[in-house]
This record gives structure tokens, sequence and C-alpha cells, in this order.
């Protein structure tokens, strides 16, 4: 038998709107911090995400016109598909934040 057992908060303790630990964090419906507390601005979280997606998809591209498919294993395709994966993801950022910026 299993027994659920739901704890109610204490009413003396309840957190503040402003904590220390917190600070301008507002109230609990408030999902979206100020700018400068942010860990990643749009831009920057927009140029890696994409820069990802162009890493792995040039990976793929590679992979599979090294015949990674056909022959099966972990050989010389997946490290050549691996370097183009690293290669394409730095040379996106670095495009991506040219034209960005």
């Amino acid at each position: 038998m299993i027994k659920r057992v739901i704890a109610s908060p204490s009413r003396g303790n309840l957190p503040h709107h402003h904590d220390r630990q917190t600070p301008g964090r507002g109230s609990v419906g408030e999902t979206d911090p100020r700018p400068e507390e942010r860990l990643l601005s749009l831009r920057a979280a927009g140029i890696l995400g994409a820069s990802v997606l162009v890493a792995l998809f040039a990976g793929m591209l590679t992979y599979l016109a090294a015949g990674g498919l056909a022959r099966g294993g972990w050989g010389a395709d997946t490290a050549s598909a691996v370097i183009a994966v690293v290669v394409a993801f730095a040379g996106t950022v670095r495009f991506l934040n040219a034209i960005v910026a």
C-alpha cells in the first residue's frame, strides 16, 4: 500500500517578493529576468542555436558523403564527421557574430 503525504508550508516562513538571495526576481509569475541577470543575451542564444544546427547538419552530410552508413562502425568516417562538426560550429559562430554585430 502506498501512502501519499502532503506537507503544508508553514505560514511563518514564506518567502517575500524580494529576497536577498534572489534580487530583482519579483513575484512568482515573473519568468523573464532583467537583461543584466540573463545568462545569455537573446542575440548570443540565437547565434549559438543556429551554429549548433549548422554544425550538426554539416557533420551529418560529411558522415554520409564519406560512406559511414554503408560500411558501418566507428572508423575514419566518424572522425571526419566530428572534425567537420567542430569546424562548422566555430566558423558559423564567427560568421553570424560578424553579420549580427
